[in-house]
């Protein structure tokens, strides 16, 4: 395995390199884990290319199946909600509009 590769921006990884990263994990979990009847495994990989998007907003929300975990699984999701909201208050406040500091001088 190469060495880790330190670069000073994201636009240096190359979207060969995200493709062949997303590759080799799918196939480490083809190879390394069992599926149920329908083709699913056990877990879910979800990759996020931070070049393009913003990190994973939510964190899993328990299966209560057997009910011994009582208020976990609306936790989660209320944690979930408050996440999407404080993640929508940041956009709306850096895309708030502004006004142009020059008409507010010039008469």
């Amino acid at each position: 395995m190469a060495d880790k590769r330190y670069v000073g921006s994201w636009d240096e990884v190359t979207d060969d390199e995200i493709e062949a990263f997303y590759d080799s994990a799918h196939a480490l979990l083809d190879k390394m884990l069992p599926v149920d009847g329908d083709g699913d495994p056990p877990v879910n990989i979800i990759l996020i290319d931070r070049r393009k998007y913003w990190p994973l907003q939510y964190y899993p929300v328990i299966y209560n199946h057997n009910r011994n975990e009582n208020g976990k699984e609306e936790e989660a999701l209320l944690d979930n909600l408050d996440l999407a909201i404080e993640s929508l208050r940041k956009f709306r406040w850096r895309h708030r509009e502004r006004p142009d500091p020059v008409s507010e001088v010039t008469p």
